[in-house]
């Protein structure tokens, strides 16, 4: 992929990749950038097969979106109300149950960043208890999740 941003006058060229960010929504996104405008936020786009590469897409978004006011960069959750460092998960034909994923995953970020309105804090000891989804059609990946809550389990107070 070239370094090819608004000013440029043309669009980047995204490699495809097995599991990546759905296509149209992607070139739509960077159609409102390459075309002046702004979106909201830093779009959040669905995983799908044969997408576009997610690390290249999110790249060129963090190079190309104004700054927002004050002269930091806007950044948004990858899933909505979770945080700029929200993880994005795969969607997958059998996976845990998003919502019950999303509610934790909010909480526990919560905890860590000690923001009250993502929900009551989170021990180390309930997040065991609660780390126990329902697996769902199209869910998300098991292992991703498991190994995100494992990761950032030390990080909660007992």
């Amino acid at each position: 992929m070239g370094d090819i941003g608004p000013g440029d006058g043309q669009a980047p060229e995204f490699d495809v990749v097995p599991r990546g960010y759905e296509r149209t929504q992607v070139e739509a996104a960077v159609a409102e950038v390459m075309g002046g405008g702004t979106p909201a936020a830093v779009p959040a786009f669905d995983v799908v097969a044969r997408g576009y590469e997610r690390r290249q897409v999110d790249d060129w978004f963090a190079a190309n979106l104004a700054p927002a006011p004050g002269g930091a960069p806007q950044e948004e959750p990858l899933i909505p109300g979770l945080g700029p460092w929200s993880p994005a998960f795969d969607v997958v034909l059998r996976g845990y149950e998003r919502r019950q994923v999303d509610t934790l995953t909010r909480r526990v970020l919560g905890t860590i960043d000690g923001d009250p309105s993502a929900g009551p804090p989170v021990t180390r000891e309930q997040l065991r208890k609660d780390g126990l989804f329902r697996v769902a059609l199209r869910g998300y990946e098991r292992a991703q999740v498991d190994a995100w809550l494992s990761d950032h389990a030390d990080r909660l107070p007992e």
